[in-house]
């Protein structure tokens, strides 16, 4: 996979090197451009678990840090691990005393496996900027309602779900659908019910799914979410069907682009500014 990512900033920089671009012309969210994207790290992407470059949308730009989410669901989690069927269905489990997220096990979990899967063919950990003390972290409720983001600052959707709820078109930016890996994986391949056991897809809203928020319902075994249309909601911690969709800060005075032009079809490729070593 490194051979793979040397050759795509040696093609960029041969085939794109007229177009070369400036880190200033990154951007966070603009209401008439939307967003722009980059790539960073890889993860598995195809069914297979075959790895792939790690796209990234630019959320918010401030100086020289960007906050960025990747544009797909790329892993599939339990908010905390439960694997008997019948207690993940309803929702029977012993954490009562659970006070936050950080207690959780998907938590420990995007601060270990996911981490170092990430950065194993481009460890860019030296660009990082921590979020209270993680790499990476998990979005919560004002995360996903923040308008310097894109999102909107509503709980509601981009569609009526039920009566009295009104549509808000900008949910439209909260929605995500899973990559062949995350919709293909089975947590627990001894369950009888396979398809009840994968990352759930709506068919109604173009087949997005839902995935985890850091913010939890303490008392209530439950965690935040958002839905297939971009609403935000709550779900039992040992669902088996919502995805995870990590978010990273960057220090871009690190980094360079050698290729791209930030659009999701062909978004900025980064590298290692001059000088810096990661």
């Amino acid at each position: 996979m490194k051979k793979i990512l040397a050759l795509l900033l040696v093609l960029a920089c041969l085939a794109g090197s007229a177009l070369a671009a400036d880190i200033s012309q990154i951007r966070g969210f603009d209401k008439d451009l939307e967003y722009q994207y980059l790539i960073l790290g890889s993860y598995p992407y195809e069914e297979d678990g075959t790895v792939a470059p790690l796209t990234w949308r630019v959320l918010n730009r401030e100086g020289d840090q960007a906050t960025l989410i990747t544009e797909y669901l790329i892993d599939n989690h339990q908010m905390i691990l439960v694997d008997n069927y019948n207690d993940a269905k309803n929702h029977k489990f012993s954490y009562k005393n659970l006070q936050s997220f950080e207690e959780t096990d998907l938590y420990a979990w995007v601060n270990s496996e996911m981490e170092a899967t990430i950065l194993q063919d481009q460890d860019f950990s030296a660009a990082i900027v921590l979020h209270n003390g993680d790499k990476f972290w998990i979005m919560d409720y004002a995360d996903l309602m923040n308008t310097d983001y894109g999102f909107p600052h509503t709980k509601s959707g981009n569609t009526v779900e039920q009566e009295g709820e009104v549509a808000v078109k900008a949910a439209k930016y909260r929605k995500a659908y899973g990559t062949p890996y995350a919709k293909a994986k089975v947590l627990y391949e001894d369950w009888s019910n396979k398809k009840g056991n994968k990352l759930f897809q709506f068919a109604q809203y173009g087949n997005s799914s839902p995935y985890w928020c850091s913010k939890m319902r303490l008392g209530y075994y439950m965690a935040g979410i958002v839905g297939g249309n971009g609403h935000l909601s709550w779900s039992g911690m040992g669902d088996v069907q919502k995805g995870v969709r990590p978010a990273v800060i960057v220090d871009l005075s690190q980094m360079t682009v050698t290729g791209g032009d930030g659009s999701l079809e062909n978004p900025w490729i980064m590298a290692p500014a001059e000088g810096t070593a990661w």
